[in-house]
């Protein structure tokens, strides 16, 4: 009824004229009383319900005020994220354009390592061909080494021979011409090979090429030591002082000195049966002094044949020839 007339009116100012007006129509028609206090009653409703009405609209506005606050937010919220999500986007291709260039540097960089991969491959195939050749060589090298080392030591043990057979000699010569003074003969071991030097006076007479009794007797001595020893070379030097001679038989020291080692040759080879192609003689003349030709005791030192024994050179010139 009345309540159902008024329930779509929603402002208030409208349902109070409209119940002013309808109370003067009801005044002026003069209701009945139990209409009146109906109508009272609905009046009262009406305002109440107003007031209801009025409590919830403002609620609405509240609630609408703070969806409107929530959703200014949220818009502003929402910008931002799109603005977020533009820079990211934006950063986004910036790191696939960087991904791309990275894969093509890194693609760049595989064909360049694979590439720099076989020209090492290549150079240290050819490292190990040359390691190879050098370990060839260096063993063929150690062979040739160790052929020359057993070389040198045989090469040790025939010299080491030779000394002990010529320190050997020496004593036994030694030993055998002991009887005679160290002013006539005298024998040392020089340069490998044993000298015996005679004096003139013991040998020959002055300016004299024939060798005396005395001087054949300390060949004879000498020839006992020798003829046991055929292996060793035997060179035999004259050598005379300063003093020029000038006779019919010599020209000069350098003829006596010859014929004087030539003499001694051949006594002992004629005499005491040295092989001649064991012995040489040779003249020196002047040339080979021991001591300065300025008093007579030097130049009787000069003057004197030397009987030189050397071992036989022939194995060491052999084994010295086969390091070529």
């Amino acid at each position: 009824m009345l309540t159902d007339v008024f329930r779509p009116i929603r402002n208030s100012k409208a349902v109070f004229a409209v119940l002013t007006v309808f109370l003067c129509f009801s005044i002026i028609s003069c209701v009945s009383k139990k209409v009146f206090l109906d109508m009272e009653q609905q009046k009262n409703s009406c305002i109440e319900r107003e007031k209801q009405c009025l409590g919830r609209e403002k609620a609405c506005n509240d609630t609408t005020d703070r969806l409107k606050t929530l959703i200014d937010s949220l818009n502003r919220a929402v910008a931002s994220l799109d603005s977020a999500d533009s820079a990211c986007r934006q950063e986004g291709d910036s790191l696939q354009r960087l991904n791309e260039a990275l894969n093509e540097q890194l693609s760049q960089l595989s064909s360049k390592a694979l590439s720099q991969k076989q020209v090492m491959d290549a150079a240290l195939k050819m490292k190990q061909t040359e390691i190879e050749k050098m370990d060839a060589a260096l063993k063929q090298k150690q062979a040739e080494i160790e052929k020359k080392e057993k070389r040198i030591g045989e090469m040790r043990q025939l010299i080491e021979k030779q000394q002990n057979v010529m320190k050997n000699l020496l004593a036994t010569i030694k030993n055998a011409v002991q009887q005679y003074d160290a002013n006539d003969l005298t024998v040392e071991l020089r340069d490998g090979k044993v000298y015996v030097a005679i004096s003139d006076k013991l040998l020959f007479k002055s300016g004299s090429a024939k060798v005396d009794e005395k001087g054949k007797e300390a060949l004879g001595v000498l020839a006992k030591v020798l003829e046991k020893n055929p292996d060793l070379d035997i060179f035999v030097e004259g050598h005379t002082d300063s003093i020029p001679i000038k006779t019919e038989r010599f020209n000069d020291n350098w003829d006596l000195s010859v014929i004087r080692a030539t003499s001694v040759v051949r006594i002992l080879c004629s005499d005491f049966g040295i092989p001649p192609r064991q012995i040489t003689p040779s003249g020196r003349g002047e040339y080979f002094p021991k001591a300065v030709n300025d008093t007579p005791e030097n130049r009787a030192l000069n003057r004197r044949t030397e009987i030189i024994i050397a071992p036989k050179l022939g194995e060491l010139f052999k084994a010295i020839s086969s390091f070529e």
